[in-house]
């Protein structure tokens, strides 16, 4: 089984006020237009084949991240021109965990999970259909047609949650989301690194629609979780979490000097087809 491709970005950041909801929300436009000034990365956009997530350590102590993302595999078999002939059910991937590290001298990392470079229907676990996946394909063949061409399947990707913990099916009161040390610890070490395990007190966010909640995010978003210090909070630390759209993001730029998912697409070549393995 092929797991999901994921690469490490540090990045640097000015300590600002965000204005979201436990719920995944999208951020403020005094929001986006910060983060699309230079300080980060823009949003990835719809030819990425990622979506971000950006941890924010904005409280007194360092914070370990335990971002985990759930995806789905959908095999389409195709007639060669980009017809689809059929598909297998789709199939849960295993859940993907990495630990993000954040600090008071170091207080953001991001992490990049990687998606099909399309906009699928935000539509449940395996409830793609043959219309939605047509569409997903005629997608791939209107960016690049050689993509589809003489293929007879051709696999897609698509990110379903990501949350706070090890496990996403627990209660976000039970989650394990954050690992919380003082200032300038060492996790590594025996004698003082271990730290106090807290629940994010947050809910996953998902990429298709819960009866009236929208989806939270799809293929080139960021979803941002901001640490800041709450007496009212578990351990002192209160989490929120936000959405940030390439759309909002991006607005009507068509080229920037700091693209790093373009760079990542250049140095590992098309996310989809995804490369052999």
């Amino acid at each position: 089984m092929r797991k999901l491709q994921f690469v490490i970005l540090g990045l640097l950041w000015s300590p600002v006020l965000l204005s979201c909801s436990q719920e995944a929300s999208v951020f403020s436009q005094s929001f986006t237009n910060l983060i699309s000034g230079g300080q980060v990365p823009i949003a990835p956009g719809p030819n990425a084949g990622y979506v971000e997530v950006l941890a924010i350590n904005s409280s007194s102590q360092s914070i370990e991240w335990v971002v985990t993302a759930e995806s789905e595999e959908i095999i389409v078999n195709l007639d060669g021109v980009g017809g689809v002939l059929g598909f297998d059910p789709a199939r849960t991937l295993e859940p993907e965990t990495v630990e993000l590290l954040t600090d008071v001298d170091a207080p953001t990392l991001a992490i990049v999970f990687s998606t099909s470079p399309v906009e699928f229907p935000p539509v449940g676990p395996g409830e793609l259909t043959f219309e939605h996946l047509q569409d997903v394909v005629n997608q791939m063949a209107a960016k690049d047609p050689e993509s589809v061409l003489d293929r007879d399947f051709i696999r897609l990707v698509r990110v379903l949650r990501i949350g706070l913990g090890p496990n996403l099916n627990v209660p976000s009161g039970q989650d394990e989301g954050i690992i919380v040390r003082p200032p300038g610890s060492d996790p590594n070490d025996p004698f003082g690194g271990a730290g106090a395990i807290f629940p994010s007190e947050v809910n996953n966010a998902l990429s298709y629609d819960v009866g009236n909640d929208p989806a939270d995010f799809g293929n080139g978003d960021i979803l941002v979780f901001l640490a800041t210090t709450s007496s009212n909070a578990i351990g002192g630390i209160g989490i929120t979490v936000g959405v940030l759209t390439w759309e909002s993001a991006n607005g009507s730029n068509t080229s920037y000097d700091r693209d790093t998912f373009e760079i990542l697409r250049a140095v590992e070549g098309p996310i989809s087809p995804p490369p052999p393995n």
